[in-house]
This record gives C-alpha cells, structure tokens and sequence, in this order.
C-alpha cells in the first residue's frame, strides 16, 4: 500500500512538471524508473552559510541542491521549489522526527532557522528513497 502511495506521489509530480494530459504521464511513471540524486555539471553539491547567516537549497530534478550544507548555530536555510511537487521533512526516511515538514510550494519558500549544533537529515516525503539532505550545524 505505501509503494501505491509513492507511485501516485511520482505520477502527481510528473504531471505537475510537464504540464501535460493525465494519460501520457501515466505512461512514462510506468515505463520510467525514479531517477538517483545526480548533480548539474558545475552545480554544487555542498554549501556553506557565508556572511548572512542563510543558505538557499533548491528541490529540483528529484534532488535538492546542494544535497549537503554546514551553517553555524542560529543561521537559516531556506528551501526552495524549482519544479514538480516536494517537501522538506526531517529525519532519515521515511521516519519523520518533528522538527519540520513542509510541502514546498512555488509561491512561497520555508525557512528553518537552526538552534542547536549537530546534523540534521531530510528527505522529500514523495520522493524518500533517493531525495535526501544534510544540515550540519557548528557552534
């Protein structure tokens, strides 16, 4: 049943990135396997707070980017949707922790601003087999 779940999630995402009729993307999800996390050539796939204290990751491409980042205690990230339709939602997939989980929209990015040192994991709940994250955060 949560295989089904992942199936209608990758369908809805497909259809939202194409903008095409229902029938022909439920053709492609069944002939086209979910592609792995990759990175655009000459795309990071780290990134660091740098001045002000706020890192920008995009959900784009079935992966986020930079897939890593390291700020300090009591700087931001903020998330980003380029296309298809994502979360961002902490812990180690498919387990939520709590700390947040938002679905991402075009309209309006989600920033979560980090208190406490340490690493922190998350995953696209559509996608939590192969989009994930890392925040690591120094004193």
């Amino acid at each position: 049943m949560k295989r089904l779940g992942y199936v209608i999630a990758i369908m809805l995402c497909v259809a939202c990135a194409s903008g095409g009729d229902a029938n022909t993307t439920t053709a492609t999800v069944a002939t086209t396997a979910a592609p792995a996390a990759t990175t655009a050539p000459g795309a990071s796939t780290t990134g660091a707070a740098s001045g002000g204290g706020e890192v920008m990751v995009s959900a784009n491409d079935f992966s986020f980017s930079p897939a890593t980042v390291t700020i300090s205690v009591g700087d931001s990230v903020t998330w980003t949707l380029a296309e298809g339709a994502h979360t961002t939602s902490s812990g180690t997939a498919p387990d939520l922790d709590g700390l947040w989980d938002q679905a991402l929209t075009a309209d309006e990015p989600f920033t979560f601003t980090f208190e406490e040192a340490g690493t922190y994991e998350y995953f696209c709940r559509f996608h939590p087999d192969f989009m994930t994250g890392t925040v690591t955060v120094e004193p």
